[in-house]
């Protein structure tokens, strides 16, 4: 592929022009293949944030006339950093690992109205994004910027791949082979369904990855769903299962 993003433009003949080879599923497969090593701190919706906001790699993938698609195929919580304090072994933030994510990027009604109380294993309901949190971002000011890059809301279109966000339980576990090594704690809290790798975090700000299985709880991710469907303007919607055909195609 040449260049930072998938091009296929249709010209007026038929035909279309492209920067790569092949198929395009198989050029969006290579590029989206990254593996799963890397830090902890996963960030979801930075990510997307930094890569629209005029960032010079990515100069003429965003089209006033196009619509604008985010997905974010996710197996973690979002980790977008509100603070470089996240990538701090600061003690007084707990240990460092991602178990930070959860625990100041989540609030819940039950069992976890706090940081301090979302550190507390047992149950956790009616969860959802700790919008007040200064260690990781809010979501609602992402959202409101990935809204500005559109002249019409529903030439926007957000969506998630992930498990289910119920139930929410935090756990007390112990790291396989107890821990041992530099960088890893002899406990960990982790949101129950989570497994924890037995290895160092490699962190910095912009940097994020890390293995957990699909059941786990997406209270920050399910933000980014829209709630004001009611106040839509009248007229064709788009569907959320299924994209418009448009003539220009731009994948990242």
């Amino acid at each position: 592929m040449n260049g930072t993003f998938i091009s296929d433009l249709r010209n007026s003949d038929g035909t279309r022009t492209t920067n790569y080879t092949g198929s395009l599923a198989g050029a969006f497969s290579t590029m989206a293949s990254l593996g799963a090593s890397g830090c902890g701190f996963e960030q979801h919706l930075r990510a997307a944030q930094v890569a629209l906001d005029e960032h010079p790699a990515n100069v003429g993938f965003r089209r006033p006339d196009a619509a604008l698609v985010v997905v974010v195929l996710a197996e973690d919580e979002d980790c977008s950093a509100g603070s470089t304090a996240l990538f701090s072994p600061d003690a007084s933030l707990g240990p460092f690992g991602s178990f930070r994510c959860f625990r100041y990027g989540v609030t819940c009604d039950v069992g976890g109205a706090t940081p301090d109380d979302m550190n507390v294993p047992g149950i956790k309901a009616g969860c959802r994004s700790n919008e007040g949190s200064t260690v990781i971002a809010p979501v609602a000011p992402i959202i409101a910027f990935l809204e500005t890059l559109v002249s019409d809301p529903r030439m926007l279109l957000l969506a998630v791949i992930a498990g289910d966000p119920e139930p929410v339980e935090v756990a007390l576990i112990t790291p396989p082979g107890g821990g041992s090594g530099a960088g890893h704690q002899s406990a960990l809290l982790v949101p129950r369904c989570e497994p924890h790798r037995d290895r160092p975090a490699r962190c910095s700000p912009g940097a994020g990855r890390q293995f957990r299985p699909p059941q786990c709880a997406r209270e920050r991710l399910r933000r980014i769903h829209r709630s004001d469907e009611g106040d839509r303007p009248a007229g064709p919607q788009p569907r959320r299962r299924s994209l418009p055909h448009v003539g220009d195609r731009h994948a990242r």
